[in-house]
């Protein structure tokens, strides 16, 4: 593990958090759906960050509600008093974007879900 993933630990977990609370509560969620909703966090703090208005793009039912639920955790994480820099947030999100999808490859399309399931 290295240095980075190991200091930003919490952001990671609660982000994998929000996306196996979606999961235990919809066992048809799909690697492809968590994927779908990263993508659009990355792009909503992309967007900020570079001071732009964000444009939602269209997503399912699904990929809408862990985007949701992402959302709200990392709004926890502020009120909570989390020092998390533009950045990191955006790091993280890429980094469980990427295992997402490394997992759907190798396992199939609930890969990643049934991976992290079991951790979080």
């Amino acid at each position: 593990m290295d240095e980075w993933t190991e200091a930003h630990m919490d952001l990671l977990q609660n982000i994998e958090s929000a996306i196996a609370t979606v999961y235990r509560d919809d066992q048809e969620l799909e690697d492809w759906d968590v994927s779908e909703a990263l993508s659009a966090v990355v792009k909503r703090y992309t967007a900020e960050l570079r001071g732009h208005p964000f444009r939602m793009p269209a997503l399912t039912e699904r990929s809408q509600l862990v985007f949701e639920t992402i959302e709200e955790i990392l709004a926890m994480r502020d009120g909570a008093g989390a020092t998390d820099t533009m950045e990191n947030r955006l790091r993280a999100l890429k980094e469980v974007r990427a295992s997402v999808r490394r997992h759907s490859k190798i396992h199939g399309r609930q890969g990643y879900l049934d991976f992290i399931i079991n951790f979080v």
